[in-house]
């Protein structure tokens, strides 16, 4: 089953032509759309009542081998959308081995600027064609996916110009990182490949797995560990303006916003561009540090009492 979000306030509806009969007419005016692939449960859920039965499968029920195919056709018909949410999950093998020769007959989503892939382990390969050649004019890309994937090495190859970057550290993505995992995510060697590649960033949000690891413990020594490492590795990001990391250890009571302000004023000591920096908790809980003069100021805030596209997130208008 697919679902398609339509964002209404970001459907601009202009006074048109009434003689104007196109297909296209009600298409041309999104702007932004989630895409999403559903599978219900079979236990209960909010999807698993009366409203929703006409569209749940029943007795005899095949999957549609040719989603995907339909899935890039209605993003093609979308003119004017710029931000798209795709989630590829819950595939079956016809419906994944379908995918390569349909991303071939496809024309590029000329008019996507800011790309959210929210993949599992049967959308990988999937995920980075998409990337790889459906998105010539990406600026902003957010994976749920590690820095070792597919789709990772294929926003390498194919998006330098990137200026929105959020992706998810995995647990063993960094070897060299691996005796001190209080500090994955200030891997150096990952700062030197984004630093490398990606020279035009503003925004970068590394994001961790709180399920995974801890990252951050009170009473480390911040020069001695990873923290200068990591932001020295990201000086020649000239441009870049927003830092947004995953802190799991705040779910310790010993952790507070002055440590993690420690942390911060280390980074924006090292990174005079930076203005902004976030510490992703629990959600929706994270730590909010603005530069004020030579110091960072920070807030706790909840991210659901934002602004739609706040940062930190990968559209963060």
């Amino acid at each position: 089953m697919l679902r398609i979000f339509l964002f209404k306030h970001e459907m601009e509806i202009k006074e048109q032509n009434t003689r104007d009969d196109s297909a296209d007419t009600f298409t041309r005016y999104i702007e932004a759309a989630t895409v999403e692939i559903l599978q219900p449960e079979p236990v209960s859920s909010d999807l698993t009542t009366w409203r929703y039965s006409c569209d749940l499968p029943r007795e005899g029920y095949d999957p549609d081998h040719q989603l995907p195919g339909r899935i890039m056709m209605a993003i093609s018909f979308m003119h004017n959308v710029t931000y798209i949410s795709l989630y590829i999950e819950r595939l079956d093998e016809r419906q994944a081995a379908t995918w390569d020769g349909v991303i071939k007959q496809c024309q590029p989503w000329w008019q996507v600027k800011t790309l959210r892939l929210v993949t599992d382990g049967t959308s990988d390969d999937v995920a980075s064609q998409i990337i790889a050649k459906m998105v010539p004019r990406l600026r902003g890309l957010d994976i749920t996916i590690g820095w070792k994937s597919k789709q990772f090495m294929s926003a390498l190859a194919a998006h330098k110009n990137l200026e929105k970057l959020d992706f998810c550290f995995d647990e063993g993505d960094c070897h060299q990182c691996t005796p001190t995992r209080r500090l994955a995510p200030f891997c150096p060697h990952l700062a030197q490949k984004i630093a490398e590649t990606f020279v035009h960033l503003v925004h970068l949000t590394i994001h961790a797995d709180p399920n995974k690891q801890s990252f951050l413990n009170q009473g480390i020594d911040i020069k001695g560990q990873l923290v200068v490492p990591f932001a020295n590795e990201l000086v020649p990001l000239t441009k870049l303006e927003r830092l947004c990391i995953s802190s799991t250890a705040v779910y310790q009571h010993s952790i507070n916003l002055g440590w993690h302000g420690r942390v911060a004023n280390t980074i924006g000591g090292i990174l005079p561009t930076v203005n902004q920096i976030a510490v992703k908790r629990r959600y929706p809980d994270y730590f909010a540090y603005t530069r004020k003069g030579s110091e960072f100021v920070g807030v706790n805030k909840d991210i659901t009492t934002q602004l739609k596209g706040s940062w930190p997130g990968i559209r963060d208008e």
